[in-house]
């Protein structure tokens, strides 16, 4: 099916130390019947780093669970947010030494034996490159792996702060069988950045979207309540030809479970469209 529908790991549990986003360590599980429950095909996992040590994608034994509980309640796990590189930059080591490097590699191996295809690689914060440094470091990192990621059939979804223009130029540096962006819609009505002129930059290279709201005061809104536009956007994906996922990655609520199912509500109309229309 195109389109499918997925929630971020972390969204149907409670919040860890009051965060926003993190590996539910101690209810990952229960939420492969609640996302099946609330009618999602997908949960994209979480890899941070506070969850590094106890993880379970990154242990033969956790990843067979995943797998179990995957199968038994018809939720797949495809993706992986790994935002273990927002605090270790994943082109700090680009001579392929140290522990992102280290981190990069063991995580596109546990994905391979999982069957994940694509890894969200979060290059903002601590990982931005917004200086033509990091970004030739960037380049040079991917360049080393992209024999693994091809072997695997893996792809690298890069989630930028840059503006349109300059995310363009550095997306066309890139391989584009390994390399993808990750539009996130709720960070680009953060940022300010004009969606259209977004999609006229880099609309075909979208490989996987984020559904979120923000304005430029306040990250992370209930959907509908910030500055998305939600019908201008999924316009602007179909144009593109988009037949990829969407991750919903909404603001927290005191009943996560009950805002997921209503978030769900809200975007099925706009994914219903796209999956009618040729």
């Amino acid at each position: 099916m195109r389109h499918r529908l997925g929630i971020m790991q972390g969204r149907l549990s409670p919040a860890v130390d009051g965060k926003v986003q993190s590996f539910p360590a101690q209810h990952w599980r229960d939420e492969f019947a609640l996302a099946a429950e609330c009618g999602f095909d997908l949960i994209e996992w979480v890899l941070d780093s506070e969850s590094v040590a106890f993880n379970p994608l990154l242990t033969s034994a956790g990843r067979r669970e995943i797998g179990e509980l995957s199968a038994a309640h018809g939720v797949k796990v495809e993706s992986v947010c790994a935002d273990f590189f927002m605090d270790q930059p994943a082109f700090a080591d680009a001579d392929g030494v140290g522990e992102a490097a280290a981190m990069l590699e063991v995580l596109i191996a546990a994905c391979a034996d999982l069957g994940v295809t694509l890894i969200d690689v979060p290059l903002i914060k601590n990982s931005s490159v917004q200086e033509e440094d990091s970004q030739a470091l960037f380049l040079r990192r991917v360049s080393k792996l992209v024999p693994m990621l091809d072997e695997h059939g893996i792809r690298l979804s890069l989630e930028s702060d840059l503006p349109p223009d300059a995310l363009a130029r550095f997306m066309s540096r890139l391989p584009t069988r390994t390399c993808g962006v990750n539009y996130d819609m709720g960070n680009s009505a953060y940022w300010g950045f004009d969606t259209a002129s977004e999609f006229a930059a880099y609309g075909p290279a979208i490989i996987n979207v984020h559904v979120k709201d923000c304005t430029p005061e306040l990250y992370t809104l209930p959907l509908g309540q910030g500055n998305v536009d939600f019908d201008l956007t999924f316009g602007l994906l179909k144009r593109a030809g988009y037949l990829g996922d969407f991750i919903l990655q909404a603001a927290r609520s005191v009943d996560d479970v009950g805002a997921a199912r209503g978030y769900l509500a809200f975007v099925m109309p706009f994914v219903e469209r796209l999956r009618r229309e040729p």
